[in-house]
């Protein structure tokens, strides 16, 4: 059963879908090599991201992640924790 789950997964396109400053980005089979602040800089121009210790040491590289919960109506900030 998960052999055939997996077989699925590589037939079906991948999109990535987030957003930016309110401006909704959908990249499909988006290439995993590409970092998110490549993506900022060289895609959409916004060269003020910078990026410093290239480690994730530093924080410059620091991204907020949020969702609307629809039960408390509100938006939430989850906490996540980067692995490297």
């Amino acid at each position: 059963m998960y052999k055939s789950y997996v077989s699925n997964l590589k037939d079906e396109p991948s999109v990535l879908v987030f957003y930016v400053n309110g401006k909704r980005i959908a990249i499909d089979n988006p290439d995993p090599k590409v970092t998110l602040i490549l993506y900022l800089r060289r895609n959409l121009y916004l060269t003020g991201t910078k990026e410093a210790c290239s480690q994730g040491a530093c924080g410059a590289c620091t991204v907020m992640i949020s969702y609307y919960n629809h039960h408390q109506k509100k938006i939430m900030y989850p906490l996540i924790q980067s692995i490297y």
